[in-house]
């Protein structure tokens, strides 16, 4: 099958899996509402653009927390609407510095003989890396980094979606100024 279409229709079935969590447990309703209160505060204080980007960084991590995978056909479509509100600070060296991550995934998974980062994980940072400046990346992946571990030695994990980490350094590296 043409892998767009496959992609999409995996997004499909995921958002019915999400759909169904969501009516079937009182939590998935209370974080579905938090979701929707804080886009509409992130519209009205700061901007449309950081609305979607809050909701889309949130379905995502949402997908990834469920399945542990990322579909590409959101990444494409985060990707496009994110250029229509944000302008593309940093493309080339965003685009080194997702070289320099795959290789690192690459050779750390060659090493340790484990899986450590998928691959929608890197391209989730190399599309976030796009919109954030220069400046803010070394925030950015100190942020994700530390959230993740800490989560990680508390909660005692053993697979740990990282998508939700990537989305909050994001967002807070948006915010901050």
């Amino acid at each position: 099958m043409f892998y767009p279409i496959k992609s999409a229709i995996y997004t499909i079935e995921v958002s019915a899996s999400l759909v169904r969590l969501v009516r079937a447990s009182s939590y998935g309703k209370v974080v579905v509402v938090c979701v929707g209160i804080i886009s509409l505060l992130a519209w009205k204080f700061v901007s449309l653009g950081m609305a979607l980007t809050f909701i889309a960084y949130s379905y995502l991590s949402a997908i990834d927390i469920l399945d542990q995978k990322v579909p590409d056909i959101l990444l494409l479509v985060i990707g496009i609407v994110f250029s229509a509100f944000f302008s593309v600070e940093s493309s080339c060296f965003a685009g080194a510095i997702s070289c320099f991550i795959v290789l690192l995934k690459m050779l750390m998974e060659k090493t340790m003989q484990k899986r450590l980062l998928g691959w929608g994980d890197i391209k989730l940072i190399g599309i976030s890396l796009c919109f954030l400046p220069v400046q803010k990346m070394p925030q950015y992946f100190f942020l994700s980094g530390i959230t993740a571990m800490i989560f990680f030695v508390v909660f005692k994990l053993k697979n740990l979606p990282f998508v939700p980490f990537l989305s909050v350094a994001f967002l807070v590296s948006l915010l901050t100024k």
